[in-house]
């Protein structure tokens, strides 16, 4: 009797890397291989000893990489956006430092506006 059930889904893992480093889900990357988040998860275990997360987290990293040289490139050209954005998230830099002295700031003042009649006006 011959082997029953559907033939084993084989899964190219070129492009399993590289959906990987793009920030694919696991549930994306099972729809476009045509197969289930379990049998993912399956060839992944089998092929790379790895679990799908653990082979994921180490792809992405290299996404994660080039995402980030891409960035630093752009702002070392001069892309202002980029400078301020990588000054935020990487330096800590902040649009108004939180160490400003509050005491020499001006505080509000109120002015009392007192309606004159006109002849209270012209002295009578």
């Amino acid at each position: 009797m011959g082997k029953r059930g559907r033939p084993k889904k084989e899964i190219d893992f070129a492009i399993l890397e590289g959906m990987c480093q793009v920030f694919c889900t696991l549930q994306e990357i099972s729809y476009a291989f045509g197969c289930s988040e379990d049998t993912l998860e399956l060839r992944c275990k089998e092929k790379t000893g790895l679990k799908f997360t653990e082979f994921y987290k180490k792809h992405s990293g290299k996404g994660k990489m080039s995402l980030r040289r891409a960035q630093y490139k752009l702002a070392l050209e001069g892309n202002a956006t980029m400078q301020i954005w990588l000054g935020k998230n990487i330096l800590k830099q902040r649009d108004a430092p939180e160490d400003i002295d509050q005491t020499n700031i001006a505080q509000p003042v109120s002015i009392n506006f007192v309606r004159q009649d006109a002849h209270q006006r012209s002295g009578q």
